[in-house]
């Protein structure tokens, strides 16, 4: 699609000053997008990566006499295996923070070496306000069957938005980063939530910069993919100020919400900061249990009467 406003129309201007892709990059993709896997044939085991082949007991783990790297032993009789994976690279071109993300296939066989194609299918332009501009290929369906022949254009998403959020295997070492996502708190860890949509959030809500900062990573996570943890914000800082880490955040959401259920104080570290926070949830989960079977006996019998 062609650009519609001025905003799209500076970024696709920009997107021909990014640099090509180099060798280093793909070399990177191929050696952290994947697992390595052997196949067995005929009482051999054949490593998928360098085609060694010896002969062993079966074990869905191993390690590769010849290269020495933990290999997964194929469950069923293949030679051949097919493997899928994306690497992301954080670039800057003037105040947008750009995501680049690189489709790579690789295909292994028994008696041949690996051959692997990548290409550039999505780019990500976030400027410091948070507002997204999409490039990618044209896709046959949600799960991203890119069409190889197509060029990188304007998406327009929608409710398709996901088809583009991309979690990466691997992220390309020398990352660039705008000066606004430092300022709010991310360092070089993205703490395995969907990088475009962790950009956004710290770029447009301050409770995820203030969950990152506090290093709240589940509650992060949480927060970013829409679990509706405003309306528990009081709770939150308590433990943000008694330094409570909340590892389950629909556990600890449940749990609040029986706490309000039974008029129990939100903003008391005693409640909202449990030290075994599963056997205090269970306990209020069997207390409520029995008093929703008392009323419902109460009932029954009012209507018997």
């Amino acid at each position: 699609m062609k650009p519609r406003n001025k905003h799209e129309i500076r970024v696709h201007g920009l997107c021909a000053t990014l640099p090509n892709l180099t060798d280093d990059h793909y070399d990177y993709a191929q050696k952290n997008c994947f697992d390595y896997h052997a196949a067995e044939s005929r009482g051999f085991t054949f490593c998928l990566s360098c085609n060694h082949k010896w002969k062993r007991d079966f074990n869905s783990k191993g390690t590769c006499p010849s290269c020495e790297k933990k290999i997964y032993v194929l469950t069923y009789k293949e030679t051949e295996y097919k493997s899928e994976g994306y690497m992301m690279i954080l670039d800057i071109v003037e105040e947008f923070q750009v995501l680049r993300f690189i489709h790579i296939k690789r295909y292994s066989h028994k008696k041949k070496p690996p051959f692997y194609c990548h290409q550039e299918v999505v780019q990500k332009w976030i400027n410091p306000e948070g507002r997204p501009v999409i490039f990618a290929k044209a896709s046959g369906g949600f799960y991203a069957d890119w069409q190889d022949s197509t060029d990188l254009s304007i998406k327009r998403v929608g409710l398709q938005v996901r088809q583009y959020s991309i979690s990466p295997q691997a992220i390309y070492p020398v990352k660039k980063i705008i000066k606004k996502l430092k300022r709010n708190g991310l360092k070089s860890s993205l703490h395995r939530i969907t990088p475009d949509l962790l950009f956004a959030s710290l770029l447009t809500d301050s409770k995820s910069e203030t969950l990152l900062k506090a290093k709240q990573y589940w509650m992060l996570s949480a927060n970013v993919h829409n679990f509706r943890i405003t309306h528990e914000w009081d709770s939150i800082k308590i433990c943000l100020r008694n330094g409570y880490l909340i590892k389950d955040p629909g556990m600890w959401n449940d749990y609040i919400g029986l706490l309000r259920y039974f008029g129990k104080d939100l903003r008391s570290s005693k409640y909202v900061c449990p030290v075994d926070i599963q056997k205090e949830h269970d306990k209020l989960v069997e207390k409520k249990r029995n008093k929703d079977r008392k009323k419902k006996l109460e009932r029954q019998r009012e209507e018997v009467e």
